[in-house]
């Protein structure tokens, strides 16, 4: 698999000064779900940590880092 359109996507969050993101708050042309895990696993953005959303039991969201 090539790295290239990783490398891309993550230029492009630097660009627009995205350091630290979660899924929902990116832009619509940059949620691409298999793009974040494939930059996951290629070790371009790393776990910030978790952010716990709403009344106890609820939304619990990964926040993405930019390496």
């Amino acid at each position: 698999m090539s790295r290239e359109p990783i490398d891309e996507w993550a230029r492009e969050l630097k660009k627009r000064g995205i350091k630290t993101f979660e899924t929902k708050d990116l832009p619509d042309d940059l949620k691409d779900r298999p793009m974040i895990i494939k930059a996951k696993y290629k070790g371009v953005i790393k776990k910030c940590r978790i952010s716990d959303e709403g009344p106890k039991g609820g939304t619990r969201r990964i926040v993405w880092e930019v390496t």
